[in-house]
């Protein structure tokens, strides 16, 4: 971060460096920094609203309230803002800068403190294509071959093939994460497009633009490779909305928040779009589908279903919910019909994990659970991961760990208890000269995209967040969790281990380790009874 930030926010006072830091981060390094001390503190604040802080009003407000006086008279002249006799300048800033925060503003504002231009608001330029035209390679050409399904992947994808030639019109396909859901489900999309006088559309349904973004390139690469004529592909997230009603079929990648409001709202300007796109879908693919029975997302799928009576199929390693009616619920939607990991004689492997891990497919995890001697009476699990987040004892212990992860040279991925928790480890690490990056919700696309490379290309050993890389992130060379709060989810407990479970034969370990703060496990066992009891859980729902 700037010092320059930093050297202003030191001229406000601590209580007011403590609201903006917030209370958990406060408690939870006191024990580690001088919190007292006005430049540990403008630290703390800086850590948790990154080149964004600026745009925090609040932290607006008090930076210019706490100019001195001569230089927001300066400021107020450069900006050409009357000051009368009376007028208190850094009133007149504030009141300035209180409207919409523009980049404009943004830009202003950068400039009059003399900061960094990372601080400045960016405005969000788009440079990629609503549509685009995927050529197949042609004759003769030599490409970089993505490589053949493994044995299992193909059996997954025999059994969808079967079901659909006996008219099964919707189905549920179970595979542990690791074990590659998408590749599986693309070649089958590739393979659909291939058929004669395909000229329909397939429609890929998934809940957040950056999971629709991987697998938008992933299928364009798989086509490009595969394909056997030209084919155009699709983007419905985001900034895109192409025309449905003027494109003649091709592969669309759509997120459930794009398509609400078009499909309910009569007047909204795609919704003609939209339902063009639903009358002509050949085959509707529903990722993360555990999510299904989610009230707007269920009904978005129901539209797709009577509007065009498409072949269903969702993607998940977990296909149950919490409770028994939501499963029932589950169940239903997708007719019962769940597709998992057969061996070579057809048999359904019961132990799915287990078998793909002797196999070399996914990862042995190496389950440790640590004693934090912390005792805490709340139940409510949101309650309890604020105050387990700021125990300075508990954070020693989850430092301690990551210490030794960075000394053994093991690329560690940090699950925090709450957001706050993410700064304050940060700020712990810091202390520790510790060198670790973090990803929340508002680190923007293009921070977030230079990270999980850094990650990726071991530039960087310590990744920590919150619940945001649980699902759809591929980090292959993981070799360390630390999970430092108690999952009241089942699911979202068994997606957090998924991420350590890609193995050798699918570019990932041969063992990883997770380390747990002890009774996060306890409710479940290990890895393999998590994605058991989904399966068992799904079927006895029928």
């Amino acid at each position: 971060m700037s010092e320059s930030l930093t050297d202003y926010l030191r001229r406000l006072d601590v209580t007011t460096l403590e609201r903006l830091a917030g209370t958990t981060i406060v408690r939870a390094v006191r024990c580690a920094f001088d919190t007292n001390r006005e430049s540990e503190l403008a630290r703390l604040v800086c850590d948790r609203y990154g080149v964004g802080a600026l745009e925090i009003r609040a932290l607006r407000d008090e930076l210019l309230s706490s100019l001195p006086k001569g230089q927001s008279v300066s400021f107020c002249m450069a900006l050409r803002i009357k000051l009368a006799a009376t007028d208190i300048p850094q009133a007149k800033l504030v009141k300035y800068f209180s409207g919409p925060f523009t980049s404009e503003k943004s830009r202003e504002l950068v400039d009059l403190l003399g900061l960094h231009g990372s601080y400045v608001k960016k405005a969000n330029v788009e440079t990629r294509a609503s549509s685009e035209a995927l050529l197949s390679p042609a004759r003769n050409d030599i490409t970089r071959a993505r490589g053949f399904l493994h044995s299992y992947q193909v059996r997954i994808k025999d059994q969808v093939v079967s079901k659909v030639e006996k008219s099964d019109q919707r189905m549920m396909v179970q595979m542990p994460t690791g074990s590659g859901k998408t590749a599986t489900a693309l070649e089958i999309v590739v393979d659909l497009f291939r058929l004669p006088n395909q000229r329909k559309f397939v429609v890929w349904l998934v809940n957040s633009a950056e999971l629709a973004e991987q697998a938008f390139e992933t299928f364009k690469s798989l086509w490009i490779q595969k394909g056997d004529r030209p084919l155009t592909a699709h983007r419905m997230f985001g900034e895109f909305s192409p025309d449905f009603a003027a494109i003649n079929g091709g592969f669309v990648v759509a997120t459930f928040d794009k398509l609400r409001q078009p499909i309910a709202d009569e007047s909204h300007k795609s919704h003609s779009s939209v339902w063009s796109l639903i009358r002509r879908t050949d085959l509707l693919i529903v990722d993360e589908a555990h999510t299904s029975t989610a009230e707007t997302y269920e009904e978005i799928i129901r539209r797709f279903l009577t509007g065009g009576d498409p072949i269903l199929i969702g993607l998940t390693a977990t296909p149950a919910r919490n409770d028994i009616e939501s499963t029932a619920e589950l169940t239903h939607l997708y007719s019962g019909n769940l597709i998992s990991l057969q061996d070579d004689l057809g048999r359904t492997i019961l132990d799915a994990i287990g078998y793909l891990q002797d196999q070399g497919f996914l990862a042995n995890l190496d389950l440790k659970e640590l004693e934090s001697g912390v005792s805490c009476g709340e139940r409510e699990e949101k309650g309890l991961c604020n105050v387990l987040a700021e125990s300075a004892q508990r954070n020693d212990i989850i430092i301690k760990q990551i210490e030794l992860a960075i000394s053994i040279h093991e690329p560690t991925l940090v699950f925090s208890c709450t957001k706050d928790h993410v700064f304050a480890l940060m700020a712990l690490c810091r202390a520790k000269s510790i060198p670790a990056e973090f990803i929340v919700g508002e680190t923007t696309a293009a921070e977030r995209t230079r990270i999980l490379e850094a990650f990726r290309s071991g530039k960087l050993g310590v990744l920590i967040n919150h619940e945001i890389l649980a699902t759809g992130v591929d980090l292959p060379n993981v070799r360390r969790l630390i999970i430092t709060r108690p999952v009241g989810s089942a699911i979202l407990f068994s997606q957090i281990l998924g991420r350590a479970l890609r193995g050798l034969k699918n570019g990932g370990q041969e063992k990883n380790s997770v380390i747990s703060i002890r009774d996060n496990l306890s409710a479940f066992g290990n890895a393999n009874l998590v994605f058991q009891k989904f399966a068992n859980d799904f079927i006895f729902a029928t």
